[in-house]
């Protein structure tokens, strides 16, 4: 049985309550017809669980119900997150007209427990004088999400209703992760103050295909974010898909509100690949919060996160990228709470999560890890284990000026599936794995390695193939790849960038250590003509002039 005559046998279930008129009685629980409708109720929710909630890494449960012994009118269907219950929050739900003439499908909120957050509730369905709720007359079915209208199928379309109900999920998914590590439908309720305003707009945005040509990829991306509301440089997001596909760790560092997150989000989203944006906590000393924990009280039960449902997602799907995405990485010490996932990002081997029986999860090549950092009094500085195993990209406010000339409405909704995956095309896989870059780059970085050397400062050979793994993409990505020239737009911008991205970050220190390091590093930038590091140098150096103490990433 396909979807289309599931809906088709739920509709004409529905419609056949209405069908006797020799009593006045309302149908109950213990009525055939009502049961023929429960029936069709466990027939879709099996066709869910076997085709749809399988794309998604969350934990999905499914329930149905028509009622519990008393007189009922509205039979339903509801998709709920991991552990959540009917008397929680708010959550998928599918129900049918009174009248059998199509499927209504949204949102609906408890009013046991109702949600912490804001849901507009507007109605647009011409089924005004029909009561749809479950609960009470105040909360109706409502896809507040995407779209702030109920999704009504009178001609029992299953493709609309499937990609209606896909896209909601998608983006429930979001929203049960961005609250990490309480889930929003754990909150205690309140009343909304104010209604959310939501206004649905659907532009073209560029569609980037993944091809062996990868000159298009940042210019194509650059202006779905533009699209959506977020200015980057074309400089910054080289940076950022060199650094990405270099090593899949990579800590936006600078100021709050420079659009760190909301780069890591529109990434994910323009590539429609799973992802989880998880806030580390100030009280993360364990890696409990980020990977879960056998339950003490049921030693076969795991107690579960998001993080490590898009772990076994990435681990299920490999060649779908997924993102990792750590908001306020080092509110607590990284090594700490991460040091499973920087220990299995390095050496390949699998996480033991334990549990009865025990569990491994294998590291996922397909799994990319972003990191945010905002530098105040309340956080904690990176250690160098962190910063040797990552890129580190800053955010200043350069692009304020473009967003106070030309405000524009942030709406990420118009990201989704603007891209393809994977991020490269598999026959440039091959290429890129030894990681070696051109002569030029690898003399390069063996000068660096003496200058630093001498200083006591010198970096290992994982740092040193990063470096030159960057060059690389950097040269594949660069819209000018076709015809750049040594020190014009090719592979030395790209070593000038790394070394802004991988090296500089480590320097931090007392005026006394640093001014000799930096004056060596500032003669070498300047012979090999990297002027970005250059730039940062100086900067470095009137920082260390003014305060007898610096570091370069987060200042």
């Amino acid at each position: 049985m396909n979807l289309a005559e599931i809906l088709l046998n739920l509709c004409q279930s529905r419609a056949a309550w209405n069908a006797s008129k020799t009593s006045s009685a309302a149908v109950t629980t213990k009525d055939s017809r009502v049961q023929a409708t429960l029936t069709e109720l466990l027939a879709l929710k099996a066709w869910l669980e076997r085709e749809l909630l399988p794309e998604f890494y969350l934990n999905f449960t499914v329930e149905v119900s028509v009622g519990r012994g008393k007189a009922v009118k509205v039979p339903w269907l509801c998709v709920l997150g991991p552990g959540q219950k009917v008397q929680e929050g708010f959550y998928i739900a599918v129900s049918v007209e009174p009248q059998g003439r199509g499927i209504v499908a949204g949102v609906m909120k408890s009013a046991t427990h109702p949600p912490d957050v804001l849901l507009t509730t507007r109605k647009r369905t011409p089924l005004a004088e029909y009561a749809l709720d479950v609960d009470s007359p105040t909360y109706r079915f409502n896809d507040a999400f995407h779209n702030p209208q109920e999704f009504f199928v009178d001609s029992l379309d299953a493709e609309a209703f499937w990609e209606h109900l896909r896209e909601s999920l998608r983006l429930y998914t979001e929203l049960l992760t961005e609250g990490q590590p309480e889930p929003i439908y754990r909150r205690k309720g309140r009343k909304p103050t104010a209604p959310r305003s939501i206004v649905a707009v659907h532009e073209p945005v560029p569609i980037y295909q993944a091809s062996p040509d990868l000159g298009n990829l940042v210019p194509a991306f650059r202006s779905a974010c533009a699209a959506a509301g977020l200015l980057y440089s074309e400089e910054r997001l080289m940076a950022f898909f060199a650094a990405l596909l270099a090593k899949p760790f990579v800590i936006l560092a600078g100021l709050s509100g420079s659009g760190k997150t909301r780069l890591a989000q529109a990434l994910a989203r323009w590539l429609n690949a799973p992802y989880a944006l998880v806030a580390v906590g100030p009280d993360w000393t364990t890696r409990e919060p980020l990977l879960g924990y056998p339950d003490a009280l049921d030693p076969s039960r795991y107690v579960s996160t998001p993080a490590l449902e898009l772990l076994r997602s990435a681990n299920a799907y490999p060649d779908q990228p997924h993102f990792l995405i750590l908001d306020e990485l080092n509110l607590s010490p990284v090594e700490r709470y991460g040091a499973d996932l920087l220990s299995a990002m390095e050496s390949g081997e699998p996480i033991f999560l334990g549990g009865t029986p025990p569990e491994s999860l294998p590291w996922p090549s397909n799994l990319f890890l972003i990191g945010t950092v905002n530098i105040d009094e309340t956080t904690h500085p990176l250690s160098p284990k962190v910063l040797d195993r990552a890129f580190v990209l800053t955010f200043d406010a350069s692009e304020l000026t473009g967003l106070l000339e030309n405000p524009l409405p942030l709406r990420l909704e118009l990201l989704g599936g603007g891209g393809s995956f994977p991020l490269l095309p598999r026959p440039l896989l091959p290429r890129l794995g030894g990681g070696a870059g051109g002569g030029g780059d690898s003399e390069a970085v063996l000068r660096l390695h003496a200058t630093l050397t001498a200083h006591d400062m010198s970096f290992g050979l994982r740092t040193a193939t990063e470096i030159l793994r960057f060059c690389e993409i950097y040269d594949l990505i660069s819209p000018s790849s076709q015809d750049w020239e040594e020190g014009a737009g090719g592979r030395r911008d790209g070593l000038d960038t790394a070394i802004c991205l991988k090296l500089l970050p480590r320097l931090h220190g007392s005026q006394r250590r640093l001014a000799p390091v930096l004056d060596a590093l500032l003669a070498l930038a300047e012979v090999e003509g990297w002027t970005h590091t250059a730039v940062a140098l100086r900067t470095l150096q009137n920082r260390l002039l003014r305060d007898g103490f610096g570091g370069y990433a987060f200042e």
